[in-house]
């Protein structure tokens, strides 16, 4: 809190994944929820994390079900698809934000973010 305040930035982002949960969304103008489906979920965490797919549903079975996050999401950004759509999703959400300079929609991903 004592960051956001001290804040000079016209918007400031919180990025955490337990914003919800932790009571944190009062101090927020607007939330953006992150979603895919399930199994895209224990794929992920599969692939990536080396996960047992066993392991990987405990992990996701541990969390508040989606609809929670979706009921109090503003925006809802899909992660289903490719990483260049949920990019251009968050351009084109971004871009809806009073007092933000425009990020062109072409704009590439950040280095080490284009896999």
């Amino acid at each position: 809190e004592e960051q956001l305040i001290a804040a000079t930035a016209p918007v400031v982002c919180i990025e955490a994944i337990k914003l919800l949960e932790a009571g944190m969304a009062r101090l927020c103008q607007a939330i953006w929820v992150v979603t895919c489906h399930r199994e895209l979920q224990v794929e992920r965490l599969v692939t990536r994390r080396h996960l047992s797919p066993e392991a990987a549903a405990l992990r996701i079975d541990a969390q508040p079900p989606q609809e929670h996050k979706l009921a109090q999401a503003d925006r809802v950004i899909s992660n289903d698809g490719a990483l260049a759509e949920t990019w251009r999703q968050v351009i084109h959400a971004w871009n809806g934000v009073p007092g933000v300079a425009p990020v062109p929609a072409d704009a590439a991903l950040a280095p080490g973010l284009d896999r």
